[in-house]
């Protein structure tokens, strides 16, 4: 499945079968699955069987009750591809910036300019 290629809509009901899924091979019902996750099963039947858009904190206190953040965890986390030669340089920057300054002093010049 190409993700990349769904709208929003299709993304979540992937998701959504996919939770459930999950919850039925982990032999969990619905009702402990919303109790375990700290949020209302109404919202969980909504979002299984009509594919309604939850917030992301509904998804997080889900997979908490599948404990399944870790899984979660692995997705959203940005790790830094390691490379001996830059070992010295392992800090992000905290900003990128045009070098306006620099361009302007590099451009061309025409013979009458100074």
């Amino acid at each position: 499945m190409n993700l990349s290629t769904m709208n929003d809509q299709q993304i979540i009901e992937f998701i959504a079968i996919n939770i459930e899924k999950k919850r039925l091979s982990n032999k969990i019902s619905a009702d402990d699955l919303a109790h375990k996750g700290g949020y209302n099963a109404q919202t969980y039947s909504n979002f299984i069987n009509k594919h309604t858009n939850i917030k992301i904190s509904t998804l997080i206190q889900i997979l908490r009750g599948l404990e399944e953040l870790d899984n979660f965890q692995h997705i959203i986390e940005y790790k830094e591809a390691y490379s001996p030669m830059d070992a010295s340089s392992t800090k992000l920057p905290k900003r990128i910036r045009n070098h306006k300054k620099a361009d302007m002093n590099n451009r061309s010049k025409w013979g009458d300019e100074k």
